[in-house]
C-alpha cells in the first residue's frame, strides 16, 4: 500500500513468510535484509544462526560467511537501515524492522563478556541471557530512533513499537509485585496483550495512556490515515479500524470488540477462537463455549457459569455470540 503510493520501502529482520526475493518484493519492499526467507521443516538449525554468525538474505542470495562470522544478527540490521535512511532522506519513506530479539536460543549478546567465545551452533540456550537480551533490544531501537533524530527527521517520522506475542515460557517477568510467566503460544492476555508505543514528536501529545481495544488489521487503516492515502479498495475485505484518532487524545471508543480465530500450522491440534473486548472473552467449541472475565481472571482459571451471569454479562455474552457466528 505504501510502496504504491510513492513510499520508499525496507525489511529487515525476521520473513518468516516464504517465497525469498521474489515474495519480499510482491509484498512491495523495495530493499530487504533478513533471515528466515524461505518456508524450513525445522527451525532448530535457523535458529541456532539467528543472532552470532547469523545467515542473513539479501539481493536474492545469503550473505557470505567469511561477512558475518563473529557478528551480530540485530548490529547487521540496523546497519543496513541506518544505510537505508542515508539514501532515502529526501523521500518518504517506510521500514519494516522484525529484530531477532528476544526469541530463543537465549544466547549472549555483543555486550556480555561470554560472547566472544559463544558457539551457537553447540552452545545451549541459556535463559539467564535474557535481560541482556532485551537490555539489546533497548540499545537497537534506541539506535535507530537517534538516528531518525540525528538525520532532522524526527518531527516528520513516526515510529512504531509493537510486541508480537507473550513472553517465552521460560521467562518469569514482575509486575505490580506479581510474578508472571511468559504467556507465549497461550490465547490468554499474557500471550495476546502486547506492548504497543507510538512516537511522533511535535505532533502526538507525549506520554499518553490508552486503553482502548486495537487489533492487528488495525493497522493497515491506521499507516493509511496517518500517511493521507486512501485505504486500497483491491485488497478484498479489511476488517481494520483506524486507532489514528487514538493517537491524539480522541475519548471515543472505536473499537467494541476483538476477534480472533488461530490455528498455528506447527500446531496441528491447537485450535482457539474467541471474541473480546476489555472485560469479557467468549470462545466457540474450541473451548466449550467458556466465557470468562479476564480483567478479573487474567489466567482463564474459572470460565462463569450461565446460572451465575448478571444481567449486564448476559447481554455482552450475548453480543459476543452474535460475532463469533458472523466472523466464522
Amino acid at each position: 500500500m505504501l510502496h504504491d503510493a510513492g513510499y520508499r520501502t525496507c525489511a529487515a529482520g525476521k520473513w518468516q513468510l516464504g517465497g525469498g526475493d521474489a515474495s519480499i518484493h510482491g509484498f512491495g519492499f523495495d530493499r530487504y535484509r533478513v533471515f528466515e526467507p524461505f518456508d524450513v521443516a525445522d527451525e532448530s538449525e535457523t535458529n541456532m544462526r539467528r543472532y552470532k554468525n547469523p545467515s542473513l538474505y539479501e539481493n536474492g542470495a545469503y550473505l557470505p560467511e567469511s561477512y558475518t562470522n563473529g557478528k551480530y544478527a540485530d548490529d547487521l540490521l540496523t546497519d543496513y537501515i541506518f544505510n537505508f535512511i542515508d539514501s532515502n532522506l529526501s523521500s518518504p519513506f517506510f521500514v519494516y524492522f522484525s529484530l531477532s530479539l528476544c526469541h530463543k536460543p537465549f544466547s549472549p549478546t555483543p555486550d556480555d563478556p561470554a560472547f566472544s567465545t559463544w558457539d551457537p551452533l553447540s552452545d545451549k540456550s541459556d535463559a539467564t541471557f535474557y535481560p541482556s537480551m532485551v537490555k539489546y533490544m533497548d540499545k537497537k531501537v534506541k539506535q535507530v530512533v537517534d538516528k531518525i533524530n540525528a538525520s532532522g527527521l524526527s518531527n516528520n517520522t513516526i515510529i512504531i513499537f509493537l510486541g508480537d506475542n507473550g513472553t517465552p515460557h521460560e521467562i518469569n517477568s514482575q509486575f505490580q509485585n506479581t510474578s508472571i510467566k511468559g504467556g507465549k503460544n497461550t490465547t490468554t492476555v499474557y500471550g495476546t496483550n502486547v506492548p504497543l508505543i507510538v512516537s511522533w514528536p511535535g505532533t502526538i501529545p507525549a506520554q499518553q495512556v490508552s486503553g482502548s481495544l486495537i487489533d492487528a488489521t488495525d493497522f493497515l487503516p491506521t499507516l493509511a490515515e496517518a500517511a493521507g492515502i486512501t485505504k486500497p479498495a483491491n485488497y478484498g475485505t479489511l476488517d481494520g479500524i483506524s486507532f489514528y484518532p487514538l493517537l491524539f487524545g480522541e475519548k471515543k471508543r472505536l473499537r467494541d470488540w476483538i476477534y480472533c480465530y488461530w490455528h498455528p500450522e506447527y500446531q496441528a491440534n491447537f485450535f482457539k477462537v474467541w471474541t473480546q473486548d476489555e472485560n469479557y472473552k467468549l470462545y466457540d467449541s474450541t473451548n466449550n463455549h467458556a466465557f470468562y472475565n479476564i480483567s478479573t481472571d487474567p489466567l482463564e482459571l474459572n470460565a462463569i457459569p450461565v446460572s451465575e451471569l448478571t444481567e449486564a454479562e448476559q447481554a455482552r455474552k450475548k453480543t459476543f455470540d452474535s460475532v463469533l457466528k458472523a466472523m466464522h
